[in-house]
């Protein structure tokens, strides 16, 4: 995915706001049962845009990206972190 610019002219864009799409794609792989195959690609696709998400998104992405090889407790407690500020951001799922 790439950065979502929308504006009138070339001379003034604005960057739309991506907290929904990354917690929207988030959401998805954690529905799907957290796939362990997917876990780094997925966290690679939300890497690509949540620099413009919510704060409390781009907060704790971290602890997505320093747990994908991590055991599977650190993973899932990184999962419910993220997901919180996913819900904390305004998120409704």
């Amino acid at each position: 995915m790439a950065a979502i610019t929308a504006g009138c002219s070339s001379d003034s864009s604005e960057v739309l706001d991506s907290t929904e799409s990354v917690c929207d794609e988030f959401a998805a792989f954690i529905r799907d049962g957290r796939p362990a195959d997917q876990r780094s690609t997925v966290i690679s696709s939300i890497g690509d845009v949540v620099a413009n998400a919510d704060q409390r998104v781009r907060d704790n992405f971290e602890t997505l990206t320093n747990t994908v090889n991590g055991s599977t407790s650190s993973q899932q407690l990184a999962d419910d972190v993220f997901a919180q500020s996913c819900f904390d951001a305004g998120w409704d799922g």
